[in-house]
């Protein structure tokens, strides 16, 4: 048996056809615990997936919380910067 592809959509080697940007793998993983962070991913100076130093374009993927006793603590993590059709 065949597979049919649709002819609508463009083939990746097509070069006419339009250029989507790949998802950063840094920003599609899922938050780790607040336990789990570096020191630097907790400030939001590094990736809170691979580690990375974060520079322009960190994407920010939200709090995480965790808790010392009765004490609330969370930190705002960020991500690599998704990459774009234009570099």
């Amino acid at each position: 048996m065949a597979v049919q592809e649709n002819p609508a959509t463009p083939m990746p080697s097509d070069p006419t056809g339009p250029v989507m940007a790949q998802p950063s793998e840094c920003a599609d993983r899922p938050l780790p615990a607040y336990s789990d962070l570096t020191a630097e991913q907790a400030r939001g100076k590094a990736c809170v997936a691979c580690g990375n130093k974060l520079g322009v374009g960190a994407v920010y993927r939200g709090p995480i919380l965790g808790y010392f006793g009765a004490m609330l603590l969370d930190a705002d993590v960020y991500a690599c910067p998704r990459p774009t059709a234009c570099r």
